[in-house]
């Protein structure tokens, strides 16, 4: 019984609560990966919304777990959990002082998404849900356009 509580206390075994990560993750190839990962996540969220929106979570999930084999940097692809890694010393962690490149990246990644995906989607939307008579509510794409 001691033996398992001792597993429940700390989330990995034999290390510490919070302890830095080591793992260094630096270059431009990293962070183009990460870009890459994210502008992929943004581009599977925002085409599952528009044509199968209960399946965001479903694909959300298929994509991080598929990204993570198909990219350099491992798909982090959120700045949360960028953060997270830098407090957990795993094989899949990062330094500290490298979250501030990876996080950009991130951030560079999801704006040029969101950016095609409105170009790729947005007329789309609005005339399949002209013809069909749906009412969607306000999503990225239809923000500050007349109806």
């Amino acid at each position: 019984m001691r033996t398992s509580y001792r597993y429940l206390q700390r989330p990995v075994p034999d290390q510490a609560c919070g302890s830095r990560s080591t793992k260094a993750r630096a270059g431009s190839g990293l962070w183009f990966a990460e870009a890459l990962a994210t502008f992929g996540l943004i581009l599977t969220i925002f085409g599952t919304q528009r044509w199968k929106a209960d399946m965001v979570p479903v694909t959300a999930g298929l994509y991080i777990a598929s990204a993570y084999w198909f990219t350099a940097s491992t798909s982090f692809a959120n700045p949360a959990v960028t953060i997270a890694r830098c407090i957990t010393n795993t094989f899949a962690g990062i330094q500290p002082l490298h979250a501030p490149a990876f996080i950009v990246a991130q951030l560079l990644g999801a704006l040029a998404a969101t950016l095609f995906c409105w170009f790729m989607f947005a007329q789309v939307s609005e005339h399949a849900n002209r013809r069909s008579g749906y009412k969607p509510v306000a999503t990225p794409f239809s923000l500050g356009r007349g109806s």
